[in-house]
């Protein structure tokens, strides 16, 4: 989803997180972005089809400071809440996660997660600095920090995607992957072992339509 960098008064219907403090509101998305939204939610749904395991697109909320304090980080949860909405809860709204082990059916009647996911997936829709800010820096640190195994950061517009995977000792490594370079048109999952994706499959139906900037995919290198 597009987000914005102002805060409202009333938020009213509309869809927002909070991140450290700050309210984001948050706008329809385009056209590309719905599109690699469906095909993300066929991969994984397929992927998940006899698994103990759910993947939820656009409009699930992600409760990170209720996780957070499930965690018994109460520490890095005062760091973090330093804007001037201290008082609204941390929460981020992913345009894609994986969650698994749900066995309480009372959540499956809620709009929102309060707990870890496997797997988080963000879509790039405003390709701004501020943007990408939020998105591979303070998302980042908060996807790290609440323990997701796999971060993929998806833009549109290069046909790319930068994979943050959680390793053995609690670090991460990053990948990248560009549907124009030969080498790294597939995506290995470290942690869903024997799960590959292929980028085609992710930017399927729209890759033809769009002319790829590779301009753009040497600077996110």
């Amino acid at each position: 989803m597009i987000d914005y960098d102002y805060d409202l008064s009333d938020e009213g219907e509309l869809d927002y997180e909070v991140i450290g403090g700050t309210i984001y509101y948050m706008a329809r998305p385009k056209l590309r972005h719905s599109i690699i939204s469906d095909n993300l939610t066929k991969i994984f749904n397929n992927f998940l089809e006899e698994k103990d395991c759910f993947y939820f697109s656009d409009g699930t909320e992600l409760l990170i400071e209720q996780i957070l304090k499930s965690q018994n980080k109460l520490d890095y949860l005062k760091n973090l809440k330093r804007g001037k909405n201290k008082d609204k809860e941390e929460k981020l709204m992913p345009d894609g996660m994986i969650v698994c082990d749900i066995t309480d059916d009372i959540i499956l009647d809620k709009n929102s997660i309060d707990k870890t996911p496997k797997l988080v997936v963000e879509i790039l829709s405003n390709l701004s600095k501020k943007s990408r800010q939020r998105n591979e820096v303070e998302k980042l640190n908060i996807y790290k920090e609440i323990g997701v195994e796999e971060y993929l950061i998806v833009n549109p517009v290069t046909f790319s995607i930068k994979q943050y995977s959680k390793t053995g000792d609690n670090n991460y490594i990053e990948n990248y992957y560009a549907i124009d370079y030969e080498n790294h048109d597939v995506i290995k999952f470290n942690n869903m072992l024997g799960f590959e994706v292929k980028l085609q499959n992710v930017f399927h139906k729209i890759f033809n339509i769009y002319t790829v900037d590779t301009d753009e995919n040497e600077k996110e290198r």
